[in-house]
């Protein structure tokens, strides 16, 4: 009885440090793999600020966007973060950006394609993984059921939109899901 008391207690230890060992290693993790279909492949930083104000930043060469993430959307628990973008770079490579942080960070790194049209409508593809990579993830069932779908599209709609960015920006987002057009109601 006594081995077997033992035996437990290091199994038990072993797990839970593995797991606070993982927790750690997430926790303070603040950089970002994107892999997306909108073709972008880096490393994106994003910065925990305190929250100031929603106003997107500027310094000389980069803009810093404000990444509102969902953490509990039944608390309506919001965490903000900021993406460091190039002042230069094009208004669809920033919402490029912005998509691949937002599905990484919020919806399980589910696929989204990005088409801009006249520099001020974003058209958003809202895809699912591919059936052979045996992704246990879907818009469908995980954020577009009816229980989540509003707060979903919301947290869509405020990162994508940046209503109070300054610089050239969209004006309009259209998500799509499955060819149908999302709306609120």
């Amino acid at each position: 009885m006594y081995k077997l008391t033992i035996i437990l207690f290091i199994i038990f230890l072993t797990l839970f440090n593995t797991a606070c060992t993982s927790y750690n290693g997430v926790k303070e993790s603040s950089s970002i793999k994107i892999n997306s279909h909108s073709m972008i492949n880096e490393e994106v930083k994003l910065e925990e600020k305190p929250i100031q104000n929603k106003q997107a930043k500027k310094r000389p060469d980069t803009v810093e966007i404000p990444i509102t993430l969902m953490q509990d959307y039944i608390k309506k628990d919001k965490k903000v973060k900021y993406l460091q973008i190039e002042a230069n770079a094009t208004l669809e490579d920033k919402i490029n950006k912005v998509v691949s942080v937002v599905s990484s960070e919020c919806f399980s790194n589910l696929p989204m394609k990005v088409k801009i049209y006249r520099n001020d409508i974003a058209k958003i593809e809202l895809l699912e993984f591919d059936d052979s990579l045996n992704k246990r993830v879907s818009w469908k069932e995980d954020y577009l059921n009816e229980d989540i779908r509003e707060y979903t599209l919301k947290v869509l709609l405020e990162n994508i939109l940046q209503e109070e960015y300054k610089g050239q920006w969209i004006e309009k987002v259209q998500l799509y899901y499955e060819g149908e057009l999302l709306s609120l109601n």
